[in-house]
């Protein structure tokens, strides 16, 4: 487990915080998660079995350590939906550990998050900001899918609007689903320094979580002027030995690029960097249209997520600590070109722009172009 706190502060731009009240929403009850069987741009739905109530239990001991009861009502027995259940088990047990002045419960924050949580935790939800500039807003009508990319033009936002406002959490009723363009799951502030944690939770107990969600080339975030242009020619590169390999049936539509193209790193290091660079910003910066209000700082990676001793906590506050930590998953990262998420009418006159810009990437899969790039972690 990593334990970094002594970091100085996170120079991130935090979200205007204020107390809950009876209006805020309640938990979201839509659960997308890829199975350990389907392809990257397969697409799931479901829901939980019945709603969090409003008013949270006494703990029961699951697997050794102490965990809600509401936390059950909220899991799904699908494998489809372990990553997403998961993740609302997590944020009802910190919730609940935020609550408890026990020694017990204080000990074990210690153990996650490091020695500054010796005085315990305020738990903060994500939600998008009523005042929130439309200018900046992905279109929500793609939110279920979860894409990193806005099509609509070519020019990328640098500048970063007041997008989520960050509410405490007193009770599990008020537990919903982060919005999508949010780096971070869940905000944990530690009451010994007012020290701001903007965490992202991988589950693994589900899918392989997803660290690129579905982006192609005409991005914003590679056009002239977005944050990885500078990237592009690198990145063609890797896609282009990719294609090169599933032509040849050499690999499939997944592909393990340390296991599988294990060249990437011992002589094209040219290609390394951008991929860690590439890595980097989509786990904690932002997505394929814009930089994110919510950046992560720090990463809570959950093996069991009813048991909080399986469970591991990676400071990175830094450029260095971000680069690390996507150095140390490397081996893991399981990069693919999919059809979900390619811009629509691409063969049309108007069109022909934009399918210039995304067509270095597509592989033409029987009648599909798949030209979105996708990236999950192997467990």
């Amino acid at each position: 487990m990593t334990l970094n706190l002594t970091t100085e502060s996170s120079t991130k731009k935090s979200s205007p915080i204020r107390k809950s009240g009876k209006t805020k929403p309640k938990a979201n009850s839509e659960l997308p998660e890829s199975s350990p069987e389907s392809s990257p741009e397969s697409k799931t739905e479901s829901k939980p079995e019945s709603k969090p109530e409003t008013k949270p239990r006494r703990s029961k001991r699951i697997q050794g350590e102490s965990v809600s009861n509401d936390s059950k009502l909220i899991s799904c027995p699908s494998e489809k939906n372990l990553g997403e259940s998961g993740e609302l088990i997590v944020v009802t047990t910190l919730l609940q550990l935020s609550k408890s002045s026990e020694p017990n419960d204080i000990e074990k924050l210690v153990r996650l998050l490091g020695p500054d949580a010796n005085q315990g935790i305020i738990l903060y939800n994500i939600y998008k900001s009523a005042n929130k500039s439309s200018s900046t807003v992905l279109d929500e009508s793609n939110d279920s899918d979860k894409s990193e990319s806005d099509n609509s033009d070519n020019s990328f936002s640098s500048e970063i609007s007041s997008e989520f406002e960050l509410i405490e959490l007193t009770d599990v009723s008020q537990i919903g689903k982060s919005p999508s363009k949010s780096k971070a799951d869940c905000v944990v502030k530690l009451k010994s320094n007012n020290k701001m944690l903007y965490i992202s939770i991988k589950c693994m107990n589900g899918g392989k979580p997803s660290v690129l969600n579905h982006t192609p080339r005409c991005a914003k975030v590679f056009t002239s002027g977005g944050y990885l242009h500078s990237e592009l020619d690198n990145l063609d590169k890797l896609i282009n030995i990719m294609n090169e390999k599933r032509t040849k049936g050499e690999v499939k539509e997944e592909i393990n690029i340390s296991q599988q193209i294990p060249s990437i790193q011992n002589e094209h290091k040219d290609i390394y960097n951008s991929i860690i660079k590439l890595m980097s910003y989509f786990i904690f910066e932002g997505t394929g249209s814009s930089k994110s209000d919510n950046p992560a700082n720090s990463i809570l990676k959950v093996h069991v997520p009813t048991d909080i001793s399986k469970w591991e906590f990676f400071m990175c506050d830094t450029d260095i600590e971000k680069h690390d930590y996507v150095i140390s998953i490397y081996s893991k990262l399981c990069f693919s070109l999919v059809n979900k998420a390619m811009p629509k009418n691409l063969h049309k006159p108007e069109s022909k722009e934009k399918y210039v810009t995304c067509a270095p990437w597509i592989y033409k899969d029987k009648s599909k172009e798949k030209g979105c790039l996708h990236v999950r972690i192997q467990k």
